[in-house]
């Protein structure tokens, strides 16, 4: 690899003139890879001011690979009319990976143009053979990760990019007169026959896994795309960072992506102080693309220490299904909390025009090459109610929880879950109440899930040692693995304690059975019944025992009066059951009518905590 890595550097100085500054150098090693090292420059950088620059790295407009280049390429091969054959579903994005695919594993390469396949041959011999991503690991590997979201959606995302492979294959097919086969059935099959078919070549245990690879691995073939995905997911940067006008561009795409040959070999952290910026066209050469793309970053630095990009706040699921890393204590982490949500398109409507969040996949940090078309930008306000509920009718609400988990964030979560599992309005007392039940229940089903499946998990059949278990995917699984279990108990601790809060602050609008039974008023009631009970003396805790305490509820609610303005319509949807409880009390004190009202009332006042009934008397918070 170090070969390769002084070729790339050579061809981007010296035939391109990127410029890559004295201060800095790259290296390569077995164990950390490539990495950017500073070298000094006579000056200690602990000593500049923070904002000073340290270094700063420009490549041109010729040394970026992008989607435009990809659609180029092809266009000027196609036996059939390019434009007409082109299916609209084919994301540009998809054929600059299928273009990749080809520089790496393509054969008789020929000498072309500098828009032709030999102009990034230095780039794509130096990218990595060696990825660590889930989607190519071997089934033991893919064990360790347990019952977490990135073991459970595992199969749709490797289904994901196989069905895009298929897409971009079938338009080849069609323009090329190929025959490549396309009639595997990935989504019936199980994770052990997916990888001895295809993933197991992109592992370094495979007999395929070469410098050489090019002869075994076909360029048309689902792994070489599937390596080219990868190398994407890992590598590539937004167009948009030096083309703004991305719609006037051939492929008039704003999520395109490109490829920052030398630029992205610097590695991330988070911390680092980074600057993207474009180079300043060129207009007769590039009337709208900038002539190039650039890295600033600032101190401090020390020589000899690593100089960083920044690729933003990520979380280890980001960083590992995307990049092929962890960082341990990730400020970054999240968990995800999917929630179904069985609402009408009108409900949901009702509830987004309430304020309500109802958060969706594109409201968060996505990848640049998401094949969907999604701005990366797109947030909460961002996306007009229509097509955020097409989404939540779809897919559902997606939450990120982290280890800050703002309570504005906490509350409208407790909103969203109180919300959808009634009518109530998202603003009274009973749906926060019993929002905080639910996301507390899910968040606990969830812990209890992953922590589950790590001892009740079936053990991969391993008898003839096709999987090899790599020791720093291990180290990967397991950093995630536990940082998902501490969130997700940090995250219950917190909705405990708001819990609580709520509880306390509205204590007077709470009733429980244990609060009747300390009521003058409601043992004045159950003295009635003593009197109706042919053994008095009976504790009222016995008492309890013999009488539905849902009727013992709709005593004292009708004592009270609380239910004498409840609509008729409320009273017809309970009036069965409350007709069943009426009849099953020998002696009963009201009219059936009344208590139809008063059990009315409760049930759409009260809620279950632990088979606990809490009545929640009407308050807006």
């Amino acid at each position: 690899m170090n070969d390769q890595l002084q070729n790339l550097l050579a061809w981007a100085q010296d035939k391109h003139n990127c410029h890559i500054p004295s201060n800095v150098k790259f290296l390569y090693d077995d164990i950390k890879g490539i990495t950017c090292i500073y070298k000094g420059d006579g000056e200690e950088a602990e000593n500049k001011d923070e904002d000073e620059i340290l270094c700063e790295i420009t490549i041109p407009y010729e040394m970026i690979l992008t989607a435009d280049k990809a659609v180029k390429y092809f266009h000027s091969r196609c036996l059939k009319s390019f434009l007409t054959e082109k299916n609209s579903n084919i994301n540009d994005n998809s054929l600059l990976k299928f273009y990749i695919a080809k520089l790496k594993f393509g054969t008789n390469l020929i000498k072309c143009s500098d828009e032709g396949e030999e102009q990034f041959i230095p780039y794509i011999d130096a990218l990595p053979l060696n990825l660590n991503c889930p989607l190519i690991w071997n089934p033991l590997e893919l064990s360790l990760l347990f019952s977490t979201n990135l073991r459970q959606s595992w199969k749709s995302n490797i289904t994901n990019v196989y069905n895009e492979w298929k897409n971009v294959i079938s338009w080849y097919n069609r323009s090329f007169n190929s025959n490549e086969n396309i009639e595997y059935d990935i989504e019936t099959s199980s994770m052990e026959d997916i990888y001895l078919k295809y993933t197991f070549k992109l592992n370094p245990s495979s007999s395929s896994f070469s410098s050489s690879s090019n002869s075994i691995i076909t360029w048309t073939s689902f792994e070489a795309f599937l390596w080219a995905h990868l190398i994407a997911t890992s590598r590539a940067f937004p167009e948009y960072v030096i083309n703004k006008n991305t719609d006037n561009n051939i492929t008039g795409n704003k999520s395109n992506i490109m490829f920052l040959p030398v630029i992205d070999l610097l590695n991330h952290d988070y911390n680092a102080k980074v600057e993207w910026f474009p180079v300043k066209p060129a207009t007769a050469t590039h009337p709208i693309t900038a002539n190039g793309f650039g890295l600033r970053v600032f101190c401090k630095h020390i020589e000899g220490c690593e100089i960083f990009n920044n690729y933003g706040p990520k979380s280890n699921e980001e960083l590992l299904n995307g990049y092929g890393f962890v960082l341990e204590n990730n400020i970054n982490d999240t968990v995800a909390l999917r929630l179904h949500v069985p609402l009408s398109t009108e409900e949901l409507h009702r509830l987004l025009n309430f304020g309500v969040q109802l958060p969706v996949l594109e409201d968060y940090t996505t990848y640049a090459f998401d094949v969907r078309g999604n701005d990366t930008n797109s947030r909460q306000n961002g996306m007009d109610n229509d097509t955020r509920v097409q989404i939540l009718m779809k897919e559902g609400s997606l939450f990120l929880i982290n280890h800050d988990l703002p309570i504005s964030y906490l509350k409208n979560m407790i909103r969203v879950f109180g919300s959808i599992s009634s009518e109530r309005p998202p603003n009274v007392l009973i749906t926060m109440l019993e929002g905080c039940y639910l996301l507390r229940t899910a968040l606990k089903m969830k812990l209890k899930k992953i922590t589950a499946s790590k001892h009740e998990q079936t053990p991969i059949s391993n008898e003839e040692e096709d999987y090899k278990l790599n020791p720093y995917r291990k180290y990967c699984a397991t950093v995630y693995y536990k940082s998902q279990i501490k969130l997700l108990k940090q995250a219950i601790k917190k909705v405990n304690k708001y819990y609580e809060i709520l509880l306390k602050r509205n204590d007077p609008h709470v009733v429980t059975i244990q609060k009747l039974l300390t009521s003058e008023d409601f043992l004045k009631y159950l003295s009635y019944f003593k009197s109706k009970i042919k053994n008095q003396e009976m504790r009222n805790d016995e008492i309890m025992e013999q009488i539905n305490e849902e009727y013992l509820f709709c005593l004292w609610i009708n004592k009270t009066h609380l239910a004498d303005k409840i609509e008729q319509e409320v009273c017809d949807q309970y009036s069965e059951s409350a007709s069943k409880i009426w009849r099953e009390v020998e002696q009963n004190e009201i009219p059936l009518e009344e208590f139809t009202k008063a059990f009315a009332f409760f049930q759409s006042s009260s809620y279950e905590n632990n088979n606990e009934s809490i009545l929640v008397l009407p308050l807006e918070i």
